[in-house]
């Protein structure tokens, strides 16, 4: 069975290349592009993993964190960020974030990233 990933950002480019690069590597990839959207998701069916962009209109990234802890889900998140602002990281790490990597995404780094917390075997 394929590991599932959400991908939480409100711009479409990017939820279209992380689909065709996660699609790649056989993932079952969905698509939000906010966070009340999401929230909704996980709350009906958590994914294994949570690609979060941080910066959302109206719920933002650091409040689906928050929010993901209250309800007690367990799903590993890592954080999708344009830009570095260490208050954010800390506060996202401390509300559960696994990683915090930034935009423009590499995708090496993200491989590895996603491999280390879903433990992708090397048989696929």
């Amino acid at each position: 069975m394929p590991r599932r990933i959400l991908v939480v950002d409100d711009d479409p480019d990017v939820q279209q290349v992380l689909r065709r690069f996660l699609g790649e590597d056989d993932y079952e990839v969905s698509t939000v592009d906010d966070g009340d959207s999401a929230m909704r998701r996980l709350q009906r069916e958590p994914p294994d993993l949570v690609l979060l962009d941080l910066d959302m209109p109206r719920l933002n990234g650091l409040e689906v964190l928050r929010r993901i802890s209250v309800a007690g889900i367990d799903v590993a998140v890592i954080v999708l960020s344009g830009h570095f602002d260490e208050k954010a990281f800390e506060l996202a790490i401390e509300l559960g974030a696994k990683s915090y990597l930034r935009k423009p995404i590499d995708f090496k780094m993200l491989e590895a990233t996603i491999d280390r917390y879903l433990g992708q075997d090397e048989e696929g």
